[in-house]
């Protein structure tokens, strides 16, 4: 698998397919959550035999197209120290979660990204979005979405509006009172949901 980019949907999906293949799957279900929703989809689209199904975790919009401002000031945050890092999760989420989350997320981020990785995949997912392949996705998708989500984008409306074009076996569900994390959120709500989704209740044609 790659180690150190193109950190872009193509090369995510491409280190997915390497991996399916050192476990021996022919085929699988991807659950992804936030922007790695988007490689996801483009899996889908550009090899339908090997996605069973998608299940989609707060996506942002498959078409990309956020404001230049924003993608810069997220990429400097990428780059940031701790206390921007902290500022910038203050902003999103106000105060509906504690300090003491917003902290945790901050060092878990700090953690397990390497800040060119986040630099680029906020172009990936903010401003290019799932590459145009010319079709849709003909796995069953499921999307699970928190009602308050600090981006109105990731909202499950706007998910269903966004991705219906994209995605016509679409299944959207909400939870309650959760926001982008909902499998810390509301674990045992998400882990139902995510359980289901993947034994193919929500399937359909």
């Amino acid at each position: 698998m790659t180690a150190g980019g193109p950190y872009d949907a193509p090369q995510a999906a491409a280190d997915v397919i390497d991996l399916a293949e050192s476990l021996g799957w022919q085929s699988f279900t991807w659950v992804a959550h936030s922007m790695s929703t988007v490689p996801a989809l483009h899996l889908a689209c550009c090899a339908p035999m090997r996605v069973e199904r998608l299940v989609l975790i707060g996506p942002p919009p498959p078409g990309g197209g956020a404001s230049p401002g924003l993608i810069e000031a997220a990429k400097r945050i990428a780059f940031g120290d701790d206390e921007e890092r902290i500022k910038a999760l203050q902003q999103m989420w106000g105060s509906r979660l504690s300090m003491s989350w917003i902290s945790l997320k901050a060092q878990q981020w700090r953690e397990s990204a390497e800040p060119q990785a986040v630099a680029d995949y906020v172009d990936m997912f903010a401003r290019d979005g799932v590459p145009d392949l010319g079709g849709t996705v003909e796995a069953p998708v499921i999307a699970i979405a928190g009602n308050e989500d600090p981006n109105e984008l990731m909202r499950p409306g706007a998910v269903r509006a966004a991705l219906q074009a994209l995605c016509p076996r679409l299944t959207v569900r909400s939870i309650e009172n959760c926001g982008h994390y909902p499998m810390q959120e509301a674990p045992p709500i998400f882990a139902s949901l995510v359980e289901r989704a993947v034994t193919g209740a929500f399937d359909r044609p």
